[in-house]
C-alpha cells in the first residue's frame, strides 16, 4: 500500500512537469513615431544672399623714367619755340610763335571783320587770358593796320605741343626715329600715338583714332620779344 502511494505521487510529478511550459518572453512594444511631413515650396523661398558686385578700378598709368626725364628736362631747356600747326579742326596751316606767356598766331588767310576791316594776326597773353586781332600789311588790310578788335581767348587759342604733353599720364615707347633731323621717340600714350623730340620734349605729331595734329618746321629758343608782341 505504501509503495502504491509513492508510485502514484511520482506519476503526478511527471504529469505536472510536462504540463509546465517555458516562460514566454514579453513582446517588445515599439512606439510608433509620428512622421510629420514638412512641406517646402522651393519657388516661394527668397534668396537672402546679396550678390556681391565688384567694381573694376581703372589702372592708373605711369610714365617710364626715361620719358618723365625728357619732359622735365625739356621744360627747363625750352624758353621759346615756333612751328607750323595743322589740326583736324580746319585742316589749314597756322604759324605759331611762343615765348613765355606771349603767343602769336598768323592765320592761313586774312579774316574779314565788320565794316570792311581785316585781320591776319592774333596776339595772345596766356597769363592775362587775352586775345587781340591785328592786321599787318597794308595790301592785306586795305590800309587799316594795327589792332582791330578783342577776341574770345578760349576760341582764339590753339593748344601747343606742351599743352598736349601736359595731358600725357601714361606712355609706352614703341620705337625711335628721326623727325626733322632730331632724335624722336614714338610713344603709345593715353592721348594717342605721340612723336616726342628727345632733347626739348617737343611734340611733333599726335595721332588719335582718325584725328591728327601736326607741329612741323619747329625751331627752338630763337624767338625775339618783338615777334610775340604787336
Amino acid at each position: 500500500m505504501k509503495l502504491h502511494c509513492i508510485a502514484l505521487i511520482l506519476a503526478l510529478f511527471l504529469v505536472v512537469g510536462c504540463a509546465v511550459q517555458e516562460p514566454i518572453a514579453p513582446e517588445e512594444t515599439v512606439e510608433e513615431v509620428e512622421t510629420v511631413e514638412i512641406e517646402s515650396d522651393v519657388d516661394s523661398v527668397e534668396e537672402t544672399t546679396d550678390e556681391v558686385v565688384v567694381e573694376e578700378t581703372p589702372v592708373s598709368g605711369e610714365l617710364p623714367n626715361e620719358i618723365s626725364a625728357i619732359i622735365k628736362k625739356g621744360a627747363s631747356r625750352l624758353s621759346s619755340y615756333d612751328y607750323n600747326y595743322r589740326g583736324p579742326e580746319s585742316g589749314q596751316l597756322f604759324s605759331v610763335t611762343v615765348k613765355g606767356s606771349k603767343m602769336r598766331i598768323i592765320l592761313p588767310e586774312t579774316n574779314v571783320e565788320e565794316q570792311g576791316k581785316f585781320y591776319n594776326y592774333i596776339y595772345l597773353d596766356t597769363d592775362a587770358k587775352t586775345a587781340k586781332a591785328h592786321c599787318v600789311g597794308h595790301s592785306k588790310c586795305g590800309g587799316v593796320v594795327g589792332e582791330i578788335k578783342d577776341l574770345v581767348y578760349a576760341t582764339a587759342y590753339l593748344d601747343t605741343p606742351l599743352d598736349w604733353l601736359a595731358q600725357v599720364t601714361s606712355a609706352e615707347k614703341i620705337e625711335e626715329r628721326q623727325v626733322e633731323g632730331r632724335d624722336t621717340l614714338i610713344l603709345e600714350t593715353n592721348v594717342g600715338t605721340v612723336a616726342l623730340e628727345e632733347y626739348y620734349g617737343f611734340v611733333y605729331r599726335i595721332d588719335s583714332d582718325d584725328n591728327t595734329w601736326v607741329f612741323s618746321d619747329a625751331s627752338f629758343n630763337s624767338v625775339k620779344d618783338s615777334e610775340v608782341t604787336p
